[in-house]
């Protein structure tokens, strides 16, 4: 008998029903942790990467997008791509664009217009999108926040989850 340094489960759960893939999911989690080895696993469902995962590497068309943990790659998506494949309701996405007015960065969309966190102050103007977790929303908005029409979220919770997405310099999209 050979003691392997590493596995590979390709799609292991992809063709059982829900309660035995959570079930499974568990049972892989804990081999896992028992025999403290490397796990490669290759999954097309977030959910079940987000729960057994160190680390994810996400992958679009043969390319890695973004290699980070699970709450890296939830948390601070690189580009809309994983903002939208990842988190249970995705995130939302909304166009317009980032100013800089009166010594604030903010975000600017039709019946929308908050400040922006401190991080995100160097953000260039122009065309760009806003993910707002909905996870990190309130029930009603708040000031510095102004929106024209109801929008159910707060400012300080943008702040919190947010992540601004700019069109890429060159021709090549990262999206």
């Amino acid at each position: 008998m050979t003691q392997p340094s590493t596995f590979l489960l390709d799609e292991p759960l992809s063709s059982l029903d829900a309660k035995l893939r959570r079930e499974l999911r568990a049972e892989c989690d804990r081999l896992h942790q028992a025999l403290k080895r490397t796990f490669v696993y290759v999954t097309h469902d977030q959910e079940e990467a987000m729960t057994l995962a160190d680390r994810i590497v996400v992958m679009r068309g043969g390319e890695v997008v973004q290699i980070g943990s699970p709450m890296q790659i939830y948390s601070d998506p690189v580009n809309q791509f994983v903002a939208d494949f990842f988190g249970s309701p995705s995130m939302n996405l909304l166009a317009g664009k980032i100013v800089h007015d009166g010594g604030t960065t903010r975000f600017r969309a039709q019946g929308l217009d908050v400040a922006l966190p401190e991080r995100l102050e160097a953000a260039p103007p122009g065309a760009a999108t806003l993910g707002i977790r909905p996870s990190t929303s309130a029930s009603r908005a708040t000031a510095p926040a102004t929106c024209s029409s109801p929008c159910g979220w707060s400012s300080r919770s943008a702040a919190i989850r947010c992540s601004i997405s700019t069109p890429a310099p060159s021709a090549r999209s990262s999206q």
